[in-house]
């Protein structure tokens, strides 16, 4: 009887502690922070667990420490060295169910871009598999039987393994990318996690039980139990992230911990006496499926990005914070590179990817009185570091958080020129916003290249707080160049944006580079309205290393200019009524669940063109009638005669209208010299 009572204690304790943390989980990814924000959600948390203290400190003088029968105590001498190994391999499995999680973390962010969905979704069904093997200990398990300790953890090596091929075999039509399709989510969590989360959860029981009936205080030995178990897990999470994944990679690490859990099986067989025949064989024939899929599974996940058939890897690291790779392909003859960060493409030396390096250098820079140095925010190609270089800046520090990043820059030597080789480039390794909020340092210039805020915490480098920092770090007239997004986002998610760029930087305006099929914005904030003055501008724009830096992507003083989409008071009427995101109400991380409509890129983009203001009634500063007057014609030339027909070409694309961006397109370049420049 006081050995039933152990097991149903132990186990449905668990089940009950682990089954409330599926519900925190899945409560606050999907519901709680959405609705009610970060701050109250954490209050909740914080009045439970205050709630919890007070009746546990109530309990407490209700009931001492139990004592088993005296019978049990005289078998603690018997068991001591065998309790003491088992504890040290009770450590080895918490240290490898933490371990696992990091590494089916970091495997899901390629398929899913670690959206908050992803990450509630993975932890609540590991969780949901260790209180699912709590119950299942409870209810079916009549003896802690030591060997089957050992089952389990063979069990786990063999799962994981199986998981890891079946998400290599995984679909790529079943995975919805930024827009996260919630069932495939949690097919591919299930495959991967619960199975050997059940095992987990049935293993912390088992051995709770065996050990707590060879001892002679249950809540002592109970603590310690417990916090062993803890303390492994924390060391798990601690060196797969630190040291096993970028020493020896995804796949190896899982095989390494594959491997460890057949180490932990084969000790407790030799420590419980049952190394028979058919346990070795069942050993061995573990060891050599491990094996078997360890040879089959390539090295290398590349996740959902856009690799395809004719794509060579160039390079491929598993990193810190993040896995990168570097994708080769051949389009009409010309070779291109492009980098991705967990299968999100952050840099190419594609047209529209060249483009997007460039400008966020050289638009801040030129809109400038005097810029004497600059900061970039992600390295990505090093194309943007070496184009805030052709101007005549003291320094140049650029902030990345994955080193490979900074590594894989040889391959893109046509962007960055070299540019580490530039002693006025400063490559400071960290998280961006972590950097921001703790140097004293100061800019003219800030430019922030983020990719798409569905990867990762990226939407936290969105927020109102972030551009707060942002606009701390700038000296007196200082510039902010932001890039954002306008696929993959809704026109509210992206009016979101721009109404929360505003509450920082209520003087900004709205940038689209129209002569090549751009996927981006670029707001530029400053302190004072927009004010170009157009002999300043002209006389950087024809430094010899600039104007040749910006021809390389099609760019002109005119169509330039012509960008200028939105000034303060268009954005105003744009967004109005819009939302602001926020470090408390994080509303950009909680996408829909819908699919995002197949021409929303189109419509986000013509939705702000349909507001564009004349870019004349921001430029002045000529210094006589004749350079206005060769200024003007030019200038309206390419406003109507070019500009338009591009951009409403790209709208036909957008919407595969071909026929229509074809006639569009034409006079365009009918028009203009744009023959070898247009990008369609």
């Amino acid at each position: 009887e006081k050995r039933s009572e152990i097991k149903e204690g132990v186990s449905m304790l668990y089940f009950a502690n682990t089954f409330g943390g599926v519900l925190g989980v899945l409560s606050a990814g999907f519901f709680l922070i959405k609705f009610f924000g970060m701050n109250f959600s954490l209050g909740i948390a914080v009045f439970l667990n205050l709630g919890i203290s007070l009746f546990a400190f109530r309990l407490s003088k209700k009931y001492s420490s139990a004592k088993l029968e005296d019978k049990i105590q005289d078998l603690k001498e018997k068991y001591s060295g065998k309790i003491k190994l088992l504890l040290v391999l009770f450590f080895v499995s918490g240290f490898t169910a933490l371990a696992y999680e990091v590494i089916w973390g970091r495997l899901l962010v390629l398929y899913f871009f670690g959206t908050i969905y992803a990450t509630s979704i993975l932890l609540a069904t590991f969780l949901l598999g260790i209180a699912g093997g709590s119950w299942i200990y409870s209810r079916y398990f009549r003896k802690a039987i030591l060997i089957k300790f050992a089952y389990l953890e063979i069990v786990i090596s063999l799962f994981s393994m199986i998981g890891l091929l079946v998400y290599f075999l995984f679909p790529e039509n079943l995975v919805a990318g930024f827009s996260t399709s919630l069932f495939s989510l949690v097919l591919l969590s299930s495959i991967m996690v619960l199975i050997p989360g059940i095992c987990f959860g049935i293993i912390f029981p088992l051995v709770s039980d065996y050990i707590l009936h060879r001892t002679n205080s249950i809540g002592f030995t109970m603590g310690k139990i417990y916090s062993i178990n803890t303390l492994g897990a924390i060391f798990g999470a601690f060196v797969s992230g630190f040291f096993l994944i970028p020493i020896m990679g995804l796949k190896a690490s899982l095989v390494f911990l594959s491997f460890l859990g057949i180490g932990i099986a084969l000790i407790v067989l030799f420590i419980s006496n049952r190394t028979t025949t058919i346990n070795y064989i069942f050993v061995g024939s573990s060891i050599l499926i491990i094996f078997l899929l360890a040879f089959s599974i390539p090295s290398q996940f590349l996740g959902s990005s856009s690799f395809k058939e004719d794509v060579q890897i160039s390079y491929y690291e598993e990193g810190l914070s993040a896995t990168v790779s570097v994708a080769e392909n051949f389009d009409k003859g010309e070779k291109f590179f492009r980098i991705y960060v967990d299968g999100q493409e952050v840099a190419a030396n594609t047209p529209v990817m060249a483009l997007d390096s460039k400008i966020l250098a050289h638009l801040p820079l030129l809109l400038h009185k005097n810029p004497k140095n600059a900061l970039t925010v992600g390295f990505g190609s090093g194309g943007t570091s070496h184009s805030m270089l052709t101007h005549d800046l003291e320094e140049v520090d650029v902030v990345e958080i994955e080193e490979n990043v900074v590594k894989a820059q040889e391959f893109f030597t046509d962007l960055n020129e070299n540019v580490l080789e530039n002693n006025k480039l400063n490559v400071i390794l960290d998280d961006a916003r972590a950097y921001l909020s703790l140097t004293d340092k100061k800019y003219d210039i800030i430019s922030t290249d983020c990719t798409n805020l569905r990867y990762g915490s990226n939407s936290n480098l969105y927020t109102k707080e972030y551009f707060e920092i942002l606009k701390s770090r700038l000296n007196s007239d200082g510039i902010v160049s932001v890039w954002v997004p306008v696929s993959d986002v809704r026109e509210e998610e992206q009016k979101i944006l721009m109404n929360t760029f505003r509450q920082v930087f209520p003087n900004m305006s709205v940038w689209y580079m129209y002569n090549k099929l751009s996927h981006y914005f670029v707001y530029i904030g400053a302190e004072n309205d927009l004010n170009i003055d157009f002999n300043k501008f002209e006389e950087r724009f024809e430094k010899i290393e600039v104007k040749e830096d910006l021809e390389k992507v099609g760019i002109t003083k005119y169509n330039l200019l012509n960008g200028l989409f939105l000034n303060r008071r268009a954005v105003e009427d744009y967004v109005s009524e819009s939302k602001i995101h926020t470090d408390n109400e994080p509303i950009l991380e909680f996408p829909s669940l819908e699919p995002i409509e197949k021409f929303v890129y189109g419509k986000n983009m013509i939705s702000v063109y349909e507001r564009k203001i004349n870019p004349l009634l921001h430029i002045s500063g000529f210094i006589d009638e004749s350079q206005e007057r060769e200024f003007l014609e030019n200038f309206k030339y390419e406003q109507e005669k070019v500009a338009r027909n591009l951009i409403l070409g790209h709208s036909a694309m957008f919407k595969e209208d071909y026929n229509n961006a074809a006639i569009y397109y034409s006079q365009a370049v009918k028009n203009s010299d744009y023959l070898e420049r247009v990008d369609v």
